[in-house]
């Protein structure tokens, strides 16, 4: 009997620290990215066969990319991306 309340408690207090622990590797994703940051829209497009003797057909899967423009004090600009990108390659 008290073998089964001490294993009730560590699941417990484990689906504790679990929740925990997501809410906190969540927060930042909640906050939002800020101003100035955008979605970068990606097309599928066909790579000629000059790269690699074939044609091969890339593909976006997954666009969660985002990027904006920084400007320095000197006029020169850089681009800041963040977020998740994946493609698919076929050849043809």
């Amino acid at each position: 009997m008290i073998v089964m309340r001490r294993l009730g408690v560590i699941v417990a207090l484990g689906a504790l620290l679990g929740m925990l622990a997501g809410v906190l590797t969540a927060s930042p994703a909640l906050a939002g990215r800020g101003h100035k940051w955008q979605v970068v829209p990606a097309g599928a497009f066909t790579l000629p066969s000059l790269f690699c003797g074939f044609k091969v057909r890339v593909a976006p899967q997954v666009n969660k990319r985002f990027s904006k423009l920084l400007k320095a004090s000197d006029g020169s600009m850089t681009f800041l991306h963040t977020g998740f990108f994946t493609v698919s390659f076929t050849n043809l």
